[in-house]
């Protein structure tokens, strides 16, 4: 029994440490186009922005030091609107949402040693190949009655 014990309390353990916790972001711009980037490591499917949170980070603090470290855009974390918990090829995340100004936008920095692509599309015309994660978040974002505005953009539903 103590070896069982000892077995799961070690895979528990090395799991959280191999599988660490995300923080991805639906950025969008003022006229409801989300940024999606392609990363220069990984599968090359469009994806959101955000990326491993540090240990005992805070998920909202994580989601805005990626998008400072990749798109070079300071963020208030209070900025960030929570879109709930997902997986993300197998490891857990944290989803939230943002707007930017145009202001924010012209001062865009992509960091080009870990997004190989981005571009700005509207919820309609999504590109492929494209992470499951993209759809299921702005299926959220879109249909969530709580979330119906971020900033000065309004959502209409996904058609």
């Amino acid at each position: 029994m103590m070896r069982v014990y000892y077995f799961l309390l070690t895979f528990r353990c090395v799991n959280a440490t191999l599988r660490p916790r995300r923080a991805k972001v639906v950025v969008m711009n003022t006229a409801g186009e989300l940024l999606l980037v392609v990363n220069t490591i990984g599968d090359r499917n469009w994806t959101l922005p955000g990326g491993g949170m540090k240990r005992r980070e805070e998920p909202v603090l994580a989601a805005a030091r990626e998008l400072r470290e990749e798109l070079g855009v300071a963020i208030a974390p209070g900025a960030l609107k929570s879109l709930g918990t997902t997986q993300v090829q197998g490891y857990p995340a944290s989803l939230f949402c943002t707007e930017l100004s145009a202001d924010q936008i012209q001062m865009l920095h992509i960091e080009k040693l870990e997004i190989y692509r981005s571009d700005w599309y509207s919820q309609h015309s999504l590109p492929s190949p494209i992470q499951p994660l993209v759809r299921e978040a702005v299926a959220r974002l879109f249909e969530s009655p709580e979330i119906d505005r971020i900033n000065k953009v309004t959502f209409s539903s996904v058609e």
